[in-house]
């Protein structure tokens, strides 16, 4: 069994020339097993680029999540992931490299933060993964504040309307037209 020193260098497997004999005694020929018949070891860790189709929600709307991946990945599942000031739906994908999912804000204006740690998940040759962030430091935020006083302007407009009075003989019109 051939285990990698982990250094990124390339393998090589070499048996010198008349290291060794058969069972007649005949010395054997040696041979090089490297990078050139196929033989490489993969030891690069994946990486996780975490990115949204909208960085500055409103309340009430909700952003698409990617999650891409520099090669396809095997054992990550929303398990992976963290999210702070909302919820993300289901995780899909159809190749194992780029997963996508639904943020929703909480609505209650805790900045919103999605991150994946380090080494939850691994490529395929075993290589732990290196984790991502997504969050207001790359501009992602909710804006309730706004909205809040949006809301407030309007009730307040509508207090200052007053009701308009008609004079008498509007009102009669009025009637006799019904």
């Amino acid at each position: 069994m051939f285990t990698p020193d982990g250094t990124g260098t390339a393998p090589s497997i070499s048996v010198a020339d008349n290291t060794y004999t058969d069972l007649a005694g005949n010395l054997g020929t040696g041979d090089v097993l490297d990078g050139t018949d196929g033989f490489v070891v993969d030891i690069v860790p994946p990486t996780l680029a975490i990115t949204t189709d909208d960085l500055a929600l409103a309340a009430g709307e909700t952003a698409n999540i990617t999650f891409t991946f520099s090669e396809a990945v095997t054992g990550f599942d929303v398990s992976d992931i963290a999210v702070v000031g909302g919820t993300l739906g289901a995780l899909t994908t159809t190749d194992n490299i780029t997963w996508t999912a639904v943020f929703t804000p909480d609505g209650t204006g805790t900045a919103p933060s999605i991150s994946v740690a380090d080494n939850t998940y691994t490529d395929l040759a075993g290589n732990l993964g290196t984790g991502d962030v997504l969050d207001g430091t790359d501009g992602f935020v909710v804006d309730i504040v706004h909205q809040h006083l949006q809301l407030q302007l309007m009730i307040w407009l509508l207090q200052q309307v007053k009701q308009p009075t008609l004079p008498s003989r509007s009102v009669k019109l009025w009637q006799a037209l019904m």
